[in-house]
């Protein structure tokens, strides 16, 4: 159910873990699980087409996560930790368009 908040309301995981009286560490490895186990299920989210009327909200950040064997890939540069990059694009009526982890 965090996990899910997660994803269609784009709260941080600081706020979602405080609404359940879990840490934060324990959320943040239940999410990852649980987008890995659907990602390897072959879920995905429909990409309908847009009308040119239809109003988005693209967002992005960077998700902290534990050091990689493979280094070099996850590296954030010159903010000294290792990341992956999260992007989600939003329609104003709430429905996902799409969802990346780079």
């Amino acid at each position: 159910m965090a996990t899910l908040q997660y994803v269609r309301e784009y709260r941080t995981y600081e706020q979602i873990a405080a609404d359940f009286g879990i840490h934060e560490s324990n959320l943040l490895r239940r999410s990852q699980w649980v987008e890995v186990t659907l990602v390897q299920s072959g879920f995905t989210i429909s990409r309908a087409p847009l009308s040119s009327e239809d109003t988005v909200m693209i967002d992005a950040t960077e998700v902290k996560i534990n050091r990689p064997k493979k280094q070099l890939a996850n590296d954030s540069g010159k903010k000294k930790f290792h990341a992956m990059k999260a992007q989600a694009i939003v329609t104003s009526q709430g429905r996902i368009v799409s969802i990346v982890m780079i």
